[in-house]
């Protein structure tokens, strides 16, 4: 189990203990690559935030480094990418399905290693942008 995130109070933590990630229904495909890395037990920070996406609700977040929120946001996200592809029999869609805005291009460039790897298997393209093209720069003159 992670170590507790100590800016968050959690009376039940020990009740946790054996908490998985299965319990948010997440995409078969998802859990198996959570598996594959070894990570099976959901931190405190995504036990609060992934079943508040999977809804479909906006929320704000924030903890210490290392204590999980990539995966709490990226999760939801994956997951109904993938459930979206099954539902339109894997048809290509010919844009963005999601966009995720990051402060610093070395956070960025994490994020696109755990989303690639996490999809790399399942017809997902990831592509990190890191500089902004010239054409969306251009002057209205």
């Amino acid at each position: 189990m992670h170590e507790s995130n100590p800016s968050i109070y959690d009376p039940d933590l020990e009740e946790k203990a054996n908490l998985q990630f299965s319990k948010y229904n997440l995409d078969d495909r998802l859990l198996t690559e959570l598996e594959d890395i070894n990570i099976v037990t959901p931190t405190i920070i995504q036990d609060i935030v992934i079943p508040v996406l999977i809804k479909g609700r906006n929320t704000l977040f924030a903890a210490e480094t290392g204590s999980g929120k990539t995966l709490a946001y990226l999760l939801p996200i994956l997951d109904s990418l993938l459930k979206q592809r099954d539902k339109y029999d894997g048809g290509d869609v010919a844009s963005p399905r999601a966009v995720i805005l990051l402060p610093a291009r070395e956070l960025a460039q994490q994020v696109h290693i755990v989303a690639e790897h996490l999809t790399k298997n399942y017809g997902i393209n990831s592509e990190l942008l890191d500089r902004v093209s010239n054409s969306v720069l251009t002057k209205n003159t």
